[in-house]
C-alpha cells in the first residue's frame, strides 16, 4: 500500500521535473534569440 503511494508521488515529481526542464530550455532559447 505504501509503495504504490510512493510510486505515484515519484511519478508526479518526475513529470514536474521534465516539465520544468522543457520550459527552462524553451525560455533559454527564446532569450538567446533576442
Amino acid at each position: 500500500m505504501e509503495s504504490t503511494k510512493q510510486k505515484k508521488i515519484n511519478n508526479r515529481i518526475f513529470k514536474a521535473v521534465l516539465f520544468f526542464k522543457v520550459i527552462f530550455s524553451l525560455v533559454s532559447t527564446l532569450l538567446e534569440t533576442n
